[in-house]
């Protein structure tokens, strides 16, 4: 057996950080909190909505990159048992 790997745990379960959950719903909400009171600005031309869309979509991409599978999973993904 090897050292620091438990003997009913696989050696190739991979499974998302229970940590990343949180990250992911956090980021989710504030980010599109943040992009729909961008939208609704006034006196603000699309360019520089368009501009702030690419510095706040990615953030948004990548919570639901953690997000997606745990919601499609047949297995849990998430780090419990």
């Amino acid at each position: 057996m090897e050292r620091g790997v438990r003997a009913d745990e696989k050696k190739d379960d991979y499974k998302i950080p229970i940590v990343l959950l949180a990250y992911a719903v956090q980021t989710t909400v504030t980010t599109a909190t943040c992009i729909w009171d961008y939208v609704f600005w006034t006196g603000i031309d699309a360019t520089a909505k368009w501009h702030l869309t690419s510095l706040y979509g990615p953030y948004l991409l990548l919570c639901e990159y953690y997000l997606i599978p745990s919601i499609f999973a047949r297995e849990p993904v998430w780090g419990w048992r």
